[in-house]
């Protein structure tokens, strides 16, 4: 094995390969004192070492510039990501609760992404003076495609809900616009339903979401939801609808399957069972309290801080008002 390297003459710095021989071979070393004194002295010895340490100098150089490029536009986008979950957030009713002015029903949610922008969403509002609208889903995938699709659909969910109040019809619309385009073939769970703040009157739609929970004075159960298939999947589909009457001081829970899923390191997963133990447990707690305090329980069964998927609840309590 030999040493060589064509500038270790000139810094006495360790050489820059190592050459493996085959067959016994002669090698020829010359000491810095010969390199210097003899060889530099002849014009194309002196030529070939400048264009060495030329091309060595140029190629340092555009690694260095490719580098700094490389950290500017990584700093550049980590902005654009940080801009980008602002203007998630802002799409966001995050108010908790939201109306705090309604004093006939309690509404709040929650929705924290597993990176920077995430494709969960939630929203509540009202379409007249007493029939709210609302919603939760959850956009396949993570990161900045399933984010521009979360904004896609509630921008046109905002447009669909006060032209119906029909829930079936919001969503066989909201899924022919968003098949549209869609080549690169996301999807969307969701469920959302028109709620009369008067009456405690509950009409919904689902569209492959999880469902509901509804707790009342008997304890904690799954809303009946209809079948219906994925939003932006299939052109075409018909989707049902049922409805039911919030009494008095019950609660429609709603969530992600970032919730449900949630693993520990073992793969055990936080499950339907839990959430439904978990809300019997809490049911009657400010709802804004309620829901930090699933978020904890998620974060001390999996024992990590940092989201596997995005994790997204919206509860909706019809007030007990005094008579």
């Amino acid at each position: 094995m030999a040493n060589v390297g064509e500038l270790s003459a000139i810094d006495g710095k360790a050489v820059s390969a190592l050459v493996l021989a085959q067959t016994d071979i002669r090698v020829l070393k010359i000491s810095a004192d010969v390199f210097w004194n003899g060889l530099m002295t002849m014009p194309h010895i002196a030529r070939n070492l400048q264009r060495s340490l030329s091309d060595r100098l140029r190629k340092t150089n555009e690694i260095a510039l490719k580098a700094q490029r490389e950290r500017l536009e990584l700093a550049h986008l980590r902005k654009e990501l940080s801009v980008a979950t602002q203007l998630q957030v802002s799409m966001l009713p995050l108010q908790r609760p939201i109306f705090q002015e309604r004093p006939e029903l309690d509404v709040c949610g929650f929705m924290e992404p597993a990176s920077s922008v995430g494709g969960d969403l939630f929203d509540a509002f009202f379409v007249d003076e007493h029939m709210l609208f609302f919603c939760i889903g959850d956009v396949s995938g993570h990161g900045v495609a399933s984010a521009l699709f979360m904004a896609r659909a509630i921008g046109l969910l905002r447009l669909l809900a006060i032209k119906t109040d029909e829930p079936q019809q919001v969503l066989r619309e909201l899924n022919e616009r968003l098949c549209i385009a869609n080549e690169t073939n996301i999807f969307l769970t969701i469920f959302c339903g028109f709620y009369d703040a008067r009456s405690g009157a509950l009409s919904y739609s689902n569209g492959g979401h999880c469902p509901p929970l509804l707790l009342s004075p008997q304890g904690a159960r799954f809303l009946p939801v209809p079948k219906g298939p994925l939003i932006g999947a299939f052109e075409g589909i018909v989707f049902g609808h049922a409805q039911t009457t919030l009494q008095p001081g019950e609660l429609l829970f709603c969530y992600t399957d970032g919730v449900t899923e949630a693993q520990t390191p073992q793969g055990e997963e936080y499950s339907e069972e839990r959430c439904m133990r978990l809300l019997q447990a809490n049911g009657q707690r400010a709802l804004p309290e309620l829901l930090d305090i699933f978020r904890a329980d998620v974060r001390d069964f999996t024992g990590k801080s940092m989201l596997d998927d995005d994790c997204t609840m919206l509860a909706l309590r019809r007030s007990q008002l005094p008579q």
